[in-house]
């Protein structure tokens, strides 16, 4: 529950401070995601160490209040997930820039390049200008199709095709609304991705993916992905979460709204903070 929707419900706060307050506490978490690549050779191990898969990205996803913070140390910038408000925001440290986007708007984007993506197939097709797995992998982006195993005893899930696999280990949570709002939140997150790293695949599959995972109300803890694009990848999320926020946690939280509303950082269309950070990518 959100603090504004808390603030709704004064009006019963002696009968239900107890049940509000506790619902509250129950939807802060946060969730740790390092990726390892599994296709990469293994670091050299000291003696007596056992070798180290490389991490090629990790995150730190706080939720609290009914909106998500998603940090990326890396790039020391801030995706908002603002479920209320049906927007992302997002905070560029390094840059001092802000933008928004909401999510119709981010939906029109996705639908736009996957427009562009099918003319791109058809068109390379009738010249005979690309390979036809390159194109197939294409197509496959836009039209996902897996084949789904899953094992509740053990609740694993596997989506296999002939281009793309999803191996995820999951497991229950109680109560299952926060499985439903953290895949909701997966949702978007996969097509705010997108837009801000092209080059990365269409949002299609993980959606699918994400659906699954729906169907079956299990939060993924592991999620391994193995992929024929460009020389192939195979890739591994492991999330990591923890239940409550600290002090700490918190403290960076109202860091981050604090910043957004201070004169430091300057607001700017979504379309201009993209075209920043995709030179920064260069």
């Amino acid at each position: 529950m959100s603090h504004g929707l808390l603030f709704q419900r004064l009006s019963v706060f002696l009968i239900a401070c107890s049940g509000i307050a506790s619902t509250a506490r129950a939807q802060d978490f946060k969730v740790y995601t390092p990726v390892f690549d599994l296709k990469a050779a293994a670091t050299s191990p000291r003696a007596g160490q056992r070798p180290q898969t490389p991490i090629v990205a990790r995150s730190l996803t706080y939720f609290h209040a009914g909106k998500a913070y998603d940090y990326i140390e890396a790039e020391d910038e801030v995706l908002i997930y603002e479920p209320n408000a049906k927007r992302f925001t997002v905070l560029h440290n390094t840059r001092s820039m802000a933008t928004t986007i909401t999510f119709d708007e981010l939906e029109l984007m996705v639908q736009d390049a996957e427009s562009k993506a099918q003319k791109y197939v058809q068109a390379a097709r009738e010249k005979g200008t690309e390979q036809s797995a390159q194109l197939e992998m294409i197509d496959f982006q836009l039209q996902p199709t897996f084949k789904e195993v899953f094992d509740r005893q053990h609740n694993t899930l596997v989506l296999k095709s002939p281009h793309m696999s999803y191996l995820v280990k999951g497991k229950t949570i109680d109560p299952p609304e926060r499985v439903q709002f953290y895949l909701k939140y997966c949702d978007w997150m996969a097509r705010l991705n997108y837009v801000l790293h092209p080059q990365a695949p269409l949002p299609g599959p993980r959606l699918t993916l994400n659906g699954s995972l729906k169907k079956f109300d299990i939060m993924p803890v592991e999620v391994t992905l193995q992929a024929g694009i460009g020389g192939g990848i195979n890739l591994k999320a492991e999330h990591t979460i923890d239940w409550q926020l600290d002090s700490h946690d918190r403290d960076r939280i109202h860091q981050w709204q604090t910043q957004l509303s201070s004169d430091e950082i300057q607001q700017v269309p979504f379309n201009r903070f993209r075209e920043v950070k995709l030179a920064d990518q260069r």
